[in-house]
């Protein structure tokens, strides 16, 4: 008698699992995911990250900033601390984000033009060189310029931002044309990279 039980038991819990949606279908490159920490608890959303995964848009008053309340790892999204929003799944063959994580990219030489936007006038154009390094924390733009002043860019999840000769820092934005050409604009300078044929 208690082995039909047991049977019956084995077969209604086979039964169940099966009829359990499997969240383990990856999303797919350039596919949008939604994921939410609810009451504040950190939540892990499976999808396709062997490249990268971007912020879209966050849709909480609670801020999201990439490796403090949100990141990607192991093939997951993940989100703390009240971030809820929508993410975009990059592939590892993007041609910008194409890159693993923890990459270092290689330095290209190019020339640099800094612009006073207010003004509307050049300030100086030189050959300079840019590196970007990216990982799940951080992207990172670095242009040194020819006479040896420098520029560092960083985005850590909510926008990129400049160090300000006063300390700390000032917002900014960045715009790539390809992969020959890239503005930063911040107050009213703009910097503009352009790769030499």
């Amino acid at each position: 008698m208690s082995y039909k039980i047991e049977l019956s038991l084995a077969f209604t819990i086979t039964l169940c699992m099966l009829a359990i949606p499997v969240s383990a279908a990856y999303a797919e490159p350039g596919e949008i995911v939604r994921c939410e920490s609810r009451h504040g608890n950190y939540t892990r959303c499976e999808s396709h990250t062997r490249g990268k995964a971007e912020l879209d848009h966050k849709i909480s008053n609670a801020s999201c900033r990439r490796g403090k309340s949100w990141g990607y790892e192991d093939g997951a999204i993940w989100v703390d601390n009240g971030c809820r929003g929508f993410f975009k799944i990059v592939s590892r063959d993007d041609d910008y984000w194409g890159h693993d994580d923890e990459v270092d990219n290689k330095e290209r030489y190019g020339r640099c033009k800094l612009v006073d936007r207010d003004r509307d006038s050049v300030i100086f154009t030189q050959g300079c060189r840019m590196k970007q390094k990216s990982s799940s924390r951080v992207d990172k733009y670095v242009l040194k310029m020819d006479s040896g002043r420098k520029f560092v860019f960083k985005d850590t999840g909510d926008g990129y931002y400049i160090s300000s000769r006063e300390g700390g820092t000032v917002k900014a934005r960045h715009r790539s044309e390809g992969r020959s050409k890239n503005i930063f604009v911040w107050n009213n300078w703009r910097l503009v990279y352009e790769n030499r044929n």
